[in-house]
Order: C-alpha cells, then structure tokens, then sequence
C-alpha cells in the first residue's frame, strides 16, 4: 500500500549549538521547527509520533535556563497545536488508528495521553533500551516522562504492540531502532507513490547531519554515527527530524 506523508510543523525549539551539533557550534542559540508525521493510507491513519502542546512549551521553556541556558525554551501556538491541525485535516483522536513513536524524548512524546484508544507501536529494542536499561543513567527521567512510561507499561500486551526491527508494522510501513541520539531512537520507512519515504526523526536531525556526519548531542557517539550512515545508504526520501530545509524542499508538507 502507498501512503501519503505528512510533515506538520507544530512549534519551535530552541537549543543551545552543540545539543544540534555534537562537539560545535559553540556559543550558539539555534532555531528548530518541531515536528509529527501523519501517514494516510486507504484505510489506516497513523500518526509518527505525537509532539506535544501550548501547556508544555511554557513548562519547558520555565525550566529551560536550569538545564540549558538562557534563551533557550519552546514555542507552540495554541492555533498551531497537533490536535488542531490534526482537526483541521478532519482527524480526531478516535480517527487515528495507530501511533509509532520514534523515541520518547518529551518534544515527541508528550500528547500521548490524548489518544486512549489508538494502537501504540515500538520497536522491541528500542523500548527495552529505555524501560530496562543497560545503565539507569541511559534513561534518566527527565529524558522520558514518567507518566509517558507509566502509559506504555499499563498497555503493554494490550494496545502497545513491540515490533522487530524491519517487521512490517502495516503493509508498506516499517521501523528500524538506530540509537545514537537516545537509547531508544527509531526511524520509520513509508511506502509512498513517489518511493519509500525515511522518517529519520533524530538520527539525522537536519540534512546537514548527513552532508558532514554530524550527529546531535548523543548517549553513544558510536551509534549515532552509524545512525546517519544507516540513514544515507537507505536512500530514498529522507525527511529528518528538524529541519527548516524540508518545508523548502516540500513547500507543501506532503508527499506522495
């Protein structure tokens, strides 16, 4: 089955340079779009990832200059939040079958509790690397929302099904766990009419990731590294996880 992609941009982020870049951009503030996906098929919706709301960014952004510096914090209109452009495209959370979730790091995971009836999907490796660490350090709290984890625990074996790497979620959908970035970091493929689409997420944070193997601020260097080459030799539609580059290469935010 081919499936129409859909970037939707709902907010911005600011980090400091080397949170982007591993090791560089000293000294900078850069600018990120922050962005889910909607995949639509004949007969499935499904949603990569699930970004958060208006209510978050002020949180975030309040604690921002604890952990970051100053400067740093979220932007999301109340206008621009996923469940009202997800409205606006005529989807409700009862409308959207099935949510893959590329990693659990809060800027994609925290609307989860807003859809208690989807089907929820992981790679087993990638749920395994943060809900039974190797090391507890790998997975810190303020890494993976307690309450996100609390929800993926209670629906384990109910509507939260854990995948194999490359296993077919639905007919022309699969993810692949890379780590790197985050313990369980995950890239999704998409069948499309135009060719298989690659979700990166954060394995390839930007284009500029993939031109110059520069990975973002990472729990294991050598993963991230081997994410961005994973992510190249894939070929086809590479779409990452915040650029500004991809609405000017899909000025319309679709394809296929």
């Amino acid at each position: 089955m081919a499936y129409q992609v859909r970037v939707i941009h709902y907010g911005e982020s600011r980090l400091p340079g080397p949170f982007l870049f591993n090791a560089g951009r000293f000294g900078e503030i850069i600018e990120i779009p922050l962005c889910l996906w909607v995949l639509q098929g004949e007969d499935k919706t499904i949603l990569v990832d699930v970004g958060a709301n208006a209510h978050h960014a002020e949180e975030q952004t309040r604690r921002a200059p604890e952990w970051l510096r100053e400067g740093c914090g979220w932007t999301i209109l109340p206008e621009n939040e996923p469940a009202r452009q997800l409205k606006s495209l005529g989807m409700t959370p009862d409308s959207v079958d099935l949510i893959i979730l590329t990693h659990l790091h809060v800027d994609h995971s925290l609307n989860l509790p807003d859809y208690p009836r989807s089907e929820l999907v992981m790679a087993r490796t990638a749920w395994e690397a943060v809900s039974n660490p190797a090391h507890p350090g790998l997975a810190s709290p303020g890494a993976y929302p307690p309450g996100i984890m609390e929800i993926l625990r209670n629906e384990l074996g109910r509507r939260f099904r854990l995948v194999e790497d490359g296993e077919e979620i639905v007919s022309g959908v699969r993810c692949y766990r890379l780590g790197g970035h985050s313990p369980d970091l995950t890239a999704v493929t998409v069948e499309t009419s135009e060719g298989e689409v690659v979700l990166a997420s954060d394995a390839a944070v930007s284009y500029e990731s993939l031109e110059k193997d520069w990975p973002t601020n990472n729990c294991d260097l050598v993963e991230a590294l081997r994410a961005i080459e994973w992510v190249r030799q894939r070929g086809g539609i590479v779409v990452p996880g915040h650029d500004w580059e991809v609405f000017k290469r899909h000025p319309e935010g679709v394809i296929g």
